[in-house]
Parts: C-alpha cells; structure tokens; sequence
C-alpha cells in the first residue's frame, strides 16, 4: 500500500509515520518532538542549501556555455588555419623551387659577365673600326694624290710633239726597275 505520512505541527511536537518500510496501518504514529527554533534552523538551512546549489548550478552553466563558447571558437579558428594553409600551399605549387631559382640565378649572373665581357669586346672593335677607317680615309687621299700625279704626268706627256715622241722611239728602250720602299 501507499505509505502515508502525517506531519501536525502543533508548538512543539510534530507526529509523523514516515517509516518507509513498514506499511501505515502496521505501527502506530512516532512522536518526535522539536523546538521551534530548531525546526526554523533547518528549514533555514535548507533554504540557504538550496540557494547556494542555485547559484552554484547557474555558475557551473555559465562556466559550461563559456567553454562550449570557447571551444567551438578555437575549432573554427583551427578551420580557418587549415583552409589557409590549403590555400597556401596551392598558391606556393606555383612557385619556383629553392633550387630552380639558384640555378636561374648563377646562370643570370653568368649572362651578366658575358654581357660585360662582349660590351668591352665591342668597345675594342668600335675603336678598331674607327682606327682603320682614319687609315682607309688616308690611303684614299694619298690614292688621290697618286692619281693627281699620274694625270699630271700623262697630261705633260700628251703635251709633247709627235716628233720627240718619234726620237725616243728610235732609241734602244733600256729597262730598269726602281724599288720603292
């Protein structure tokens, strides 16, 4: 059966039959007798119990909502460094190589001094150049001049009579030979 408790409140004494193992109508009432002042100690007792497991349950859920906060903040935090990271190192498959890009270096380098090596190769043969053209401008002004004497020579030549023409023709032609130097 239902098990029944009785509870009278009266200025001292308060009856009650809440022994839970043995039915109501088996043992009669217990008599416990309390003072007023004891029952508004633990009535105040409890009530300060229950407010502190109250407060310290709205504390602990607090404290929990924070966590859960926080930790959903790092997750998403931890996402967006491995979606950067992705990124990354799509982007950076793209780029050039450590060594690729010495390689591209030294070689820039070289090209460089060959450079530097063919402008001063070239500075040489302008020079040259200009050095022979001044000879060619000479050789062609003393050509000139020999072509001057030459035309003056035959000029004279053709100046003269047939008849002294005729006496040198009479004469035995002698050869000789001049060595210019």
């Amino acid at each position: 059966m239902d098990q029944e408790q009785y509870t009278y409140h009266r200025s001292d004494v308060v009856v009650s039959n809440a022994d839970p193992a043995s039915p109501s109508s088996a043992t009669p009432p217990r008599f416990q007798v309390h003072s007023v002042e004891q029952r508004a100690s633990s009535v105040r007792k409890r009530r300060q119990l229950t407010l502190i497991l109250g407060i310290g349950g709205s504390i602990l859920s607090a404290l929990g909502f924070v966590a859960v906060s926080l930790f959903e903040q790092y997750n998403e935090s931890v996402n967006e460094l491995r979606r950067d990271l992705k990124h990354f190192n799509e982007a950076s498959a793209d780029l050039v190589k450590k060594e690729s890009f010495q390689k591209l270096r030294d070689r820039l380098k070289d090209v460089m001094l060959e450079l530097r090596d063919s402008s001063v190769l070239r500075l040489q043969l302008e020079h040259e150049l200009r050095e022979s053209e001044a000879a060619r401008k000479e050789l062609n002004r003393e050509l000139q001049l020999v072509r001057e004497r030459l035309a003056s020579i035959e000029g004279r030549q053709s100046a003269l009579p047939a008849a002294a023409r005729k006496s040198t023709a009479d004469r035995p032609k002698v050869e000789t030979s001049r060595i210019d130097d």
